[in-house]
C-alpha cells in the first residue's frame, strides 16, 4: 500500500486546478470531474504498483494495492456505468488481481457498451482483449474456438479503422497487435489436425503477467495465474502451481479418477 501511496503523492489530482491556473489557462474543473481524475489516478497507480512489484511464484498481487485499485474501479464505473474505457480499466484490475472470469465479463460488457456508443478505438481494444485472453488460454481453458477468435480479430481491426487515430504510430501499434494474435492463430491452426474447429491454447507463451521465458500460466487446481506450474507426474495432462492445489483436486476435484498414464 505504500507504493501505491507513493504514486498518488507524487502527482496529487486536486493540484490540477493550480496547474492551469498557474499555466494562465481559464478552463475550470469541478468537483465530480476531480472526483473522476482522483479515481483514475488510483486505478492507474494500483496497475503500476502490481507490474512493478513483478508476480513471483507463491506471491501474489499486494492485496491492500489490489484493493484500493478495485474500490477506485468500482467506483468509477459507477460514476460512468457506461464509459467503456472505465470499464476496460475495471477488466485491467481484475486480469491483475487473476479473476479471468470477472475481466472476460468486463470486456464484454465494454465492448458492447463501445459499439453502442461508436467509440472506435475502445471498441477495438475489448475485441482484442478477449481474443488474446482465449488465444493465451488465460481463462483457464486448454483450447479456443478458432471461428470466435478470427470474429474477434476481425472485429478489433474492422473498429480501428473506423477510429481516428491519436497518431500514425498509435494506429500502426493496433494493426500490428491484430496482426500478431492472427499469426499465432495461424500458427496453432498449421500445428492442429486439418479443420480444427478448437485450436490449443498457448498456456504459459507471452502472456499477461507472466515474465518472459516463464514456464507458467493457469493451474489447473485453483484456476489462477502462477508463474511456475509443475505437470502431474503420472498423466503429464494437467499443471499444478502447487502440492496443495494437486492434493485438493486429486481428493476432491475428479482427478483421480482421470489420471491415466499417457498410451
Amino acid at each position: 500500500m505504500a507504493r501505491l501511496q507513493a504514486l498518488l503523492d507524487a502527482d496529487p489530482s486536486d493540484s490540477l486546478p493550480a496547474r492551469l491556473t498557474a499555466a494562465g489557462s481559464a478552463h475550470t474543473i469541478d468537483a465530480a470531474t476531480l472526483r473522476r481524475a482522483g479515481l483514475y489516478r488510483v486505478v492507474k497507480a494500483a496497475l503500476a504498483a502490481v507490474e512493478a512489484t513483478g508476480p513471483a511464484p507463491g506471491r501474489p498481487p499486494p492485496p491492500g494495492v489490489l484493493r484500493g485499485g478495485r474500490e477506485a474501479a468500482a467506483a468509477l464505473v459507477a460514476l460512468a456505468p457506461r464509459w467503456p474505457r472505465y470499464l476496460l480499466l475495471q477488466a485491467e484490475v481484475e486480469v491483475a488481481a487473476g479473476d479471468w472470469g470477472a475481466a472476460m465479463r468486463i470486456f464484454r460488457a465494454a465492448g458492447d457498451a463501445a459499439k453502442q456508443q461508436n467509440a472506435h478505438y475502445w471498441a477495438g481494444q475489448a475485441a482484442v482483449n478477449q481474443a488474446s485472453a482465449l488465444i493465451t488460454g488465460m481463462c483457464g481453458a486448454r483450447t479456443y474456438p478458432r471461428a470466435r477468435v478470427e470474429a474477434l480479430l476481425a472485429e478489433a481491426e474492422a473498429e480501428y479503422r473506423l477510429s481516428k487515430p491519436w497518431s500514425a504510430a498509435c494506429y500502426a501499434a493496433t494493426q500490428d497487435e491484430v496482426r500478431q494474435w492472427r499469426s499465432a492463430v495461424h500458427a496453432a491452426a498449421r500445428a492442429a489436425p486439418r479443420g480444427a474447429a478448437e485450436l490449443p491454447a498457448a498456456r504459459g507463451a507471452g502472456v499477461w503477467g507472466l515474465p518472459e521465458g516463464s514456464s507458467g500460466g493457469i493451474c489447473d487446481g485453483c484456476g489462477r495465474l502462477a508463474v511456475e506450474l509443475k505437470r502431474c507426474s503420472r498423466c503429464q495432462a494437467v499443471s499444478y502451481c502447487g502440492r496443495e492445489c494437486q492434493a485438493q483436486d486429486w481428493k476432491q476435484g475428479g482427478h483421480k479418477q482421470a489420471c491415466k498414464p499417457p498410451s
